[in-house]
């Protein structure tokens, strides 16, 4: 048997609104040699039985797509996980079930890594709202894997716009964070960057990322157990490269996403919690930060001389 060039792993779970545009623009793709790894998550609705009739339109079906059940609903990270174990193509993606992807994206991204020896490459995309699109392809583009990392600027380390060298994931042991359901893109995805030698970019096609979902997890960003995964998820990748010798004073990305976090809480009520959360993140704030000088002043005195600072200029401000 011809080894698969690509596994695609795609999770199931309340889907069926979107499954049928997603699971054709997959079929169509225009490089051969790719398998869909569908994991069924326990499904309420009628996914995947559209999913199969959407297989059923399409020629060697049988011998390209797997449908893995889950014994329980799991949510992401263990689903995610159960379809790098079934995985054996020589690169890895991941497609989200309400999402979909140009015709040529994968072919395009396959040879960009084949030709260079690209451990990783990347990918442009395109966001729907509701409102209408906008591209976002011409985002932050590095040379060197680690790059993003440290960068002080944004980068998006989405799951589905990173095609990674399989042998890259399992020498290294990469899985999903267990029970870290929102954010697990950006855990394996920093970790992958870590250990990655080289990295490329595919802007010419696209992915096509879906804001118009109201059942999307992204849609509770900052409900109390979303932002308790969040806050698991950049204390284990801390733990991570801590024991890799990297200061998280270096990390650029994580202290965005910390700060993000972090300022849930800068509110009258919650000071003592936002001081105490992530308290690294005030030095970064204070030189990166867009905000104005008495208020990066403020962010920053509040941490070393008590809350004061905070507890006036939200005063102020109210």
């Amino acid at each position: 048997m011809i080894p698969f060039k690509i596994s695609v792993i795609i999770p199931v779970y309340k889907a069926e609104k979107f499954i049928s545009r997603c699971a054709e623009s997959l079929f169509s793709q225009s490089l051969d040699g790719i398998e869909f790894i569908f994991v069924d998550d326990c499904t309420p609705d009628n996914s995947i039985e559209i999913l199969k009739s959407v297989a059923g339109r399409y020629e060697n079906s049988d011998n390209r797509i797997k449908i893995v059940r889950m014994p329980v609903n799991s949510k992401q990270a263990a689903a995610r996980n159960e379809g790098l174990k079934h995985a054996t193509g020589e690169y890895i993606i991941h497609c989200d079930p309400d999402d979909w992807v140009d015709n040529d994206l994968y072919e395009k991204m396959y040879h960009a890594a084949k030709d260079n020896d690209y451990d990783i490459v990347t990918c442009g995309y395109m966001e729907h709202l509701k409102d209408g699109k906008r591209e976002k392809s011409s985002l932050l583009t590095f040379e060197k894997p680690f790059e993003p990392i440290q960068s002080d600027r944004f980068f998006f380390p989405a799951l589905w716009r990173h095609l990674i060298k399989r042998q890259l994931i399992a020498e290294n042991d990469i899985t999903f964070y267990p029970d870290v359901n929102f954010m697990e893109d950006f855990g394996f995805v920093c970790r992958a960057l870590y250990h990655a030698k080289s990295v490329g970019h595919v802007h010419s096609s696209f992915y096509h990322y879906n804001k118009t979902n109201d059942d999307s997890i992204t849609t509770r960003i900052n409900s109390p157990s979303v932002v308790k995964q969040r806050i698991e998820c950049l204390n284990r990748l801390d733990a991570f490269f801590e024991r890799h010798g990297i200061s998280k004073s270096v990390l650029g990305l994580l202290l965005r996403s910390k700060r993000d976090i972090k300022d849930l809480f800068l509110n009258k009520s919650d000071l003592k919690k936002w001081c105490t959360l992530f308290p690294e993140v005030a030095r970064w704030e204070f030189h990166y930060s867009q905000a104005s000088f008495a208020y990066r002043l403020a962010y920053l005195l509040s941490h070393h001389i008590g809350l004061w600072p905070m507890r006036m200029l939200l005063a102020l401000k109210k």
